[in-house]
């Protein structure tokens, strides 16, 4: 794995901590010369409580090359083994604010180490034994958590759980393999013969555990990137309320008056632990107003862009053509009609809604009185973590990659089985072996691409 993750020879610095005011900054170095560069910037206030090799916090003054003051911090030295990267790691801890921070860190640069690319830290700790990739992955979804349900799912990689389905498939396979190959490699010693209906029933079972893994890493890959809802409908319908009500704050302009949202309003909510991405559009409707025009192409496109559409009509009014075309607009099976305004005299019976919404999902619901949204919130609930939404990719990014490998050894375990189920020869049964094997390879780090690893740690934070 070290030709892969690169050598961690030198001195890397950075800000730990997000940019901006707060109470302190942390800047990090880690390497070798860590304390060597740390003493470089920083004197103690006590001159006779020397660095240590054991971990140690002392108070003190942090100053430039020149010897010019820049702050008052606590420098931690924490000796390898026992840091994050297995390195020597020094903490300075400073006031915060930007203007501090970035001046110790020049001062640090300046004394020796070098900036930390993005996620570096971390690639320090999988190079040297500290974590697996599988955890430094929990890592990232731990950092970007935007929920208390998405924590918790990432701290299960933290803990060592998240990849046991994976870890158990690739044991069991490369003993599979083994077997295969001492029969094949050596048929003249005294080794017993493959069981080839054990064979088929044993690569049945993995494939169905890395079926039930892969939907599980698709449910989580919600969890931490959220969908993204688009509420479409004619104007006036609610929608702008509607997507209030689902934040729990007045967000959208309201109005009575038809065309007041004319451009893309979007907040994210957290409806039942899944970050939601909520777009409210301009009322999708015929007109002659050329910026009305823009808005409701913008809506088009933010319909085709999103992963679940929430086609809202006015309950208290009889349904009209347009009504019709906005919902046909959708995909059926991720789309909810959402009959809104039931705090008013219903105009649409049920045989109409179950008409106009064909197979998708449908509730009546009002914004106003907040009547339904739990059925709403369950709804949306349900669709995010549905096959059809969350095996949904928008371009390329770790989690997707983890799904993809949980797949496609998924799918050499079945075409294993299938083949000694029809008496393939072993040589060949070997082949899909070998390929469930590397894909699973590819997530564990045993046999992960350069690019695979760039990918994950591009999108760390500088400093972690």
């Amino acid at each position: 794995m070290e030709s892969m993750l690169g050598s961690s020879g030198d001195v890397i610095a950075a800000i730990s901590t997000p940019p901006g005011t707060g109470g302190i900054a942390v800047i990090r170095i880690s390497g070798p010369g860590a304390f060597h560069v740390a003493n470089k910037v920083f004197t103690p206030a006590s001159p006779r409580r020397k660095a240590t090799r054991g971990w140690q916090a002392r108070y003190g003054r942090v100053h430039d090359g020149n010897g010019v003051f820049i702050d008052e911090a606590i420098l931690l030295t924490m000796p390898a083994p026992r840091s994050y990267t297995r390195e020597d790691v020094a903490e300075i801890s400073c006031h915060g604010g930007t203007a501090v921070a970035a001046a110790v860190l020049e001062a640090i640069i300046s004394a020796g180490a070098r900036r930390a690319a993005p996620g570096e830290f971390t690639k320090r700790a999988v190079l040297n034994g500290r974590i697996s990739l599988l955890e430094a992955e929990g890592v990232l979804q731990m950092v970007n958590a935007r929920t208390e349900r998405a924590r918790h799912e990432a701290s299960r990689f933290l803990r060592g759980r998240g990849g046991e389905v994976i870890l158990k498939a690739r044991e069991q396979g490369m003993r599979l393999m083994a077997a295969i190959e001492a029969w094949i490699d050596f048929p003249e010693d005294d080794v017993p013969p493959v069981d080839e209906e054990a064979l088929r029933s044993q690569c049945a079972e993995l494939a169905h555990s890395l079926h039930q893994a892969a939907r599980e890493a698709a449910m989580s890959r919600v969890l931490w990137e959220g969908v993204s809802v688009a509420i479409v409908g004619r104007p006036n319908v609610g929608k702008s309320r509607l997507l209030n009500a689902l934040l729990g704050e007045e967000r959208a302009i309201v109005s009575d008056q038809p065309g007041t949202t004319r451009d893309i309003v979007s907040e994210v909510a957290n409806i039942r632990g899944i970050p939601v991405k909520l777009v409210d559009t301009a009322g999708m409707r015929r007109c002659a107003d050329a910026i009305e025009a823009m808005g409701v192409e913008r809506a088009r496109g933010a319909l085709a862009d999103a992963d679940i559409a929430l086609a809202v009509v006015d309950g208290s009014r009889p349904l009209e053509a347009e009504d019709l075309e906005i919902v046909q607009s959708t995909t059926e099976e991720r789309s909810i009609l959402v009959v809104n305004k039931s705090d008013l005299p219903s105009a649409i019976s049920s045989d109409e809604i179950e008409a106009a919404a064909g197979g998708r999902l449908w509730i009546r619901a009002s914004a106003l009185t907040g009547s339904g949204l739990d059925r709403l919130e369950d709804a949306i609930e349900s669709l995010a973590l549905s096959r059809s939404v969350s095996e949904r990719c928008d371009g390329a990014t770790l989690s997707r990659h983890r799904l993809d490998c949980i797949q496609r050894a998924a799918a050499a375990f079945d075409e294993a089985a299938e083949g000694a189920s029809v008496g393939y020869p072993l040589d060949v049964l070997s082949i899909d072996l070998r390929a469930a094997l590397d894909a699973l390879g590819e997530i564990t780090g045993e046999t992960t691409r350069e690019d695979v690893i760039d990918l994950l740690f591009s999108e760390f934070c500088v400093g972690k």
